[in-house]
């Protein structure tokens, strides 16, 4: 009995068509982690640094409601009991970490994804713009850091540029709170955008390469748990 191929390999690839198979060399668009629940959620967490240091990131809640001031606090302690003089790195472990004020010699910064990422993931997505643009402020090239040199147990460093005996900085706090009620979709806008409901992800890290990561939920004005 003769077989015919030709109409058996039709019908796999109308079936492969319909069940949505990716065809081969089509890329895949990356889409957040799925969610897990709410109660999951905590308000701070940390990461242990380079040479003794500790990335500490916070939140005041983990839900909110649209327009509801959510404060973040990033901060960089020394967990020695002594002096600690650590070289600057300039290793960050994502792009578009920030404290919103480039005249600033902070080591670490954060930023604010839209959806429930990990720190495995995170780095494929885009940050949200959570400061002004009209806040920008040019300061030129700030002078390169050489080291930090933290207090015993304290996150107060005396900060030391690169060709200069003397600190540029003194009792220097590195701790920074930023506080948001949304984003910028572009940089015409006067006034930020609200946090629309659903799950966010919060990133802090620190040009040593520490990274930590926290959520939170906005929810509808009916309180009701978003779909994710």
């Amino acid at each position: 009995m003769k077989i015919q191929i030709w109409p058996i390999a039709a019908l796999v690839l109308l079936v492969i068509t319909l069940i949505g198979l990716p065809a081969c060399g089509e890329s895949t668009k990356t889409t957040p982690t799925a969610t897990p629940p709410i109660s999951t959620f905590t308000t701070n967490t940390s990461s242990k640094s380079a040479n003794g240091l500790m990335l500490s990131l916070s939140l005041n809640a983990t839900t909110f409601q649209p327009g509801q001031e959510i404060s973040v606090v990033i901060d960089e302690q020394n967990t020695l009991a002594t002096e600690n003089n650590v070289t600057a790195s300039y290793s960050w472990p994502l792009e578009g970490l920030s404290l919103g004020n480039p005249c600033k010699t902070y080591p670490m910064g954060m930023a604010i994804f839209q959806g429930y990422y990990t720190s495995s993931n995170v780095s494929s997505a885009t940050p949200l713009r959570i400061y002004s643009p009209s806040n920008v402020t040019s300061c030129g090239f700030p002078p390169a850091v050489s080291y930090y040199s933290f207090a015993p147990l304290s996150d107060i460093a005396n900060v030391f540029i690169i060709g200069d005996l003397n600190p540029s900085l003194t009792d220097f706090k590195i701790r920074s709170e930023i506080t948001v009620t949304g984003y910028w979709l572009n940089s015409q806008e006067t006034t930020p955008n609200n946090f629309t409901p659903g799950v966010y992800t919060v990133v802090g890290g620190d040009e040593w390469g520490a990274l930590a990561v926290l959520h939170f939920v906005v929810q509808g004005n009916d309180k009701s748990t978003p779909i994710t």
